[in-house]
């Protein structure tokens, strides 16, 4: 669940100071603050159909990334530094426990596909860069890093031609065990030059159980 709600982003889906590949101008911020409306395509019968979910994250360089998300009134709060990952989810009934799962950054933290982009739009040893149009590129990840990361390619589309990070409109995260990709639609980006340390420093709340991940 917090691999498909993650994304991140595909998050996206982001980072470091990069390159776009044809005018050496800067691709992708430090640090930001971000909304996106999550896009889930799942099978219902013969149809298939859409769920959506508004989402809201912070990344910062390296490795680093708070993510808020409510689903059907399922809040959770995914959060990961270098040294830890956190999926915590509030009791939805007054008087029940919480749960916090905590993991290996290595692991579980999709922050490490964003770092992986700091390399902006161009081929590199990580992922190749293919132009599909003005607006859409696709980011093919070379088999060390589908292995790492779990994700096979990552699309990219901007409003324009113009490619700077904050003009983009959507990613399509390309799961290697998902049929469908994640979708993540921009509904707004703020470029940020840091966030406090305690930003992404999970404290756990009180009447939550606490679940190790392998």
């Amino acid at each position: 669940m917090f691999r498909i709600i993650l994304t991140i982003f595909f998050v996206i889906l982001l980072i470091d100071t990069a390159r776009s590949s044809s005018k050496g101008t800067e691709f992708l911020p430090k640090a930001f603050e971000a909304e996106f409306t999550q896009i889930i395509k799942y099978k219902f019968g013969s149809k298939i159909k859409e769920k959506k979910s508004d989402i809201t994250f912070k990344y910062l360089y390296k490795g680093n990334f708070l993510m808020e998300s409510e689903t059907s009134g399922q809040k959770q709060v995914y959060v990961c530094n270098p040294k830890e990952f956190w999926l915590y989810s509030p009791a939805i009934i007054p008087g029940e426990k919480g749960i916090a799962q905590k993991g290996s950054t290595d692991r579980h933290c999709y922050s490490k596909l964003f770092d992986s982009l700091r390399l902006g739009l161009k081929d590199n040893k990580k992922y190749t860069v293919k132009k599909k149009t003005d607006t859409e590129f696709i980011l093919a990840f070379a088999p060390a890093e589908v292995a790492r990361l779990n994700v096979k390619e990552l699309t990219i589309n901007f409003k324009d031609k113009n490619t700077k990070f904050d003009n983009i409109t959507s990613f399509l995260i390309h799961w290697v065990d998902q049929k469908e990709p994640l979708k993540l639609e921009k509904k707004s980006l703020t470029y940020k030059d840091s966030f406090p340390k305690e930003t992404f420093d999970f404290q756990v709340p009180k009447n939550t159980d606490v679940q190790n991940l392998e």
